[in-house]
């Protein structure tokens, strides 16, 4: 079966940022392509490449109240008052704190977000 150049093009787009992201499922192409079926593809047994996971840290600065760094926890995560306290505790004693950790584009949405609450933030590998 034959699929129309368009979508060609667009699954070649995909393919490339999936290899570029290490989120690749082999066998994909064969199917997209039609040469294999999905039956095919389920007996083999197809490799899955995850995207590997990004910590949000909090440095410490001289600048944000305790109490504001805890309600920007709360308000960004949605985590609970202990929680957040928890958190900005380790970033004022240690001085940085892994506030979250997944995936690179929640992490940098998560990390723009404690921007804007201008808090100093770093992405780092897990």
């Amino acid at each position: 079966m034959k699929r129309p150049i368009r979508m060609k093009v667009e699954f070649d787009a995909m393919e490339r940022r999936a290899r570029e992201n290490s989120l690749w499922v082999s066998g994909f192409s064969e199917w997209f392509n039609g040469s294999a079926s999905v039956e095919e593809l389920i007996e083999s047994q197809s490799t899955i490449l995850v995207e590997a996971p990004w910590n949000v840290v909090v440095l410490n600065d001289p600048v944000n109240l305790m109490s504001y760094v805890v309600s920007v926890f709360r308000k960004v995560f949605g985590y609970n008052e202990s929680k957040a306290t928890e958190l900005m505790l380790q970033v004022h004693e240690i001085g940085r704190s892994v506030v979250w950790t997944g995936g690179l584009e929640k992490a940098e949405a998560f990390a723009r977000q404690l921007q804007r609450h201008l808090l100093l933030v770093r992405l780092e590998k897990a």
